[in-house]
């Protein structure tokens, strides 16, 4: 998928890497948002066989900052800034029938996050509280979304914020990478937040803290985080770089 402001020059081919971001895990889709802070409909299709893109549906509403994975063949994308602020709005993309299909939304409004997938759950984490609030004004809390109930209930707390961060998942895990600046001397720490999602999940079936009803996004889920599912490790990185990978790795032993 490529996205592009209506009022912006077409997608230059010469110089791809100032606008491709990677595939989409599960479709061939690519994004490329030529300004990230302009709201945008537009929606094509790279098919890398035909090296050629292919225009799709249109977005229902122009957003930026906005996230997506797939599932089943199907495309889902939630949350963002449109018109109205940030959004909790969540669409489907049938691509059988070319067609934007609203679906039921996210219990807090998000952009700038982190939305996976793990086998019928879709996982969205991360976001500031609002667009344009103070950048420590953070979401801590994550949501998980059952494609075949079309449901959604809160599902973990993070340990540390998370906003337009690089990730990857692996072995049932969510890797993010993150850094912060410390109070003590002002230097800049970088990290990865490793969050088990298998077990969270396994949680949230068999416990009641996946309680659609709540409405506090900052609900401590007591249970979930007595366990050691949210783990957070120090690593050395170039902090002048810009991290923007994120799809699927798979290992096996």
């Amino acid at each position: 998928m490529k996205a592009e402001t209506q009022d912006q020059p077409p997608f230059d081919s010469e110089h791809p890497k100032e606008h491709l971001k990677p595939p989409m895990p599960g479709l061939g889709y690519k994004t490329c948002l030529v300004d990230n802070c302009s709201p945008t409909r537009t929606v094509e299709k790279y098919i890398p066989e035909e090296d050629r893109w292919h225009m799709l549906a249109p977005l229902p509403v122009a957003t930026h900052s906005l996230a997506g994975c797939a599932f089943n063949g199907r495309m889902y994308i939630s949350g963002g800034v449109d018109q109205s602020g940030t959004s909790n709005k969540v669409w489907r993309y049938s691509p059988d029938v070319d067609k934007w299909t609203p679906m039921a939304q996210m219990l807090t409004n998000r952009s700038d996050h982190i939305m996976t997938r793990m086998n019928s759950k879709v996982i969205v984490i991360g976001s500031f509280r609002d667009f344009g609030l103070p950048s420590w004004n953070f979401v801590m809390a994550g949501e998980r979304y059952d494609c075949e109930t079309n449901q959604w209930t809160y599902l973990l707390t993070l340990k540390k914020p998370v906003v337009n961060s690089a990730f990857f998942t692996m072995n049932n895990s969510l890797h993010i990478l993150g850094k912060e600046i410390s109070s003590y001397n002002c230097s800049i720490n970088t990290f990865i937040q490793k969050i088990n999602l298998s077990k969270y999940l396994e949680m949230n079936n068999t416990s009641g803290n996946g309680d659609s009803n709540i409405n506090n996004d900052d609900k401590k889920f007591n249970d979930n985080n007595n366990v050691d599912g949210c783990q957070i490790f120090s690593y050395e990185a170039d902090i002048s770089l810009i991290y923007h990978f994120f799809g699927n790795v798979i290992t096996s032993k």
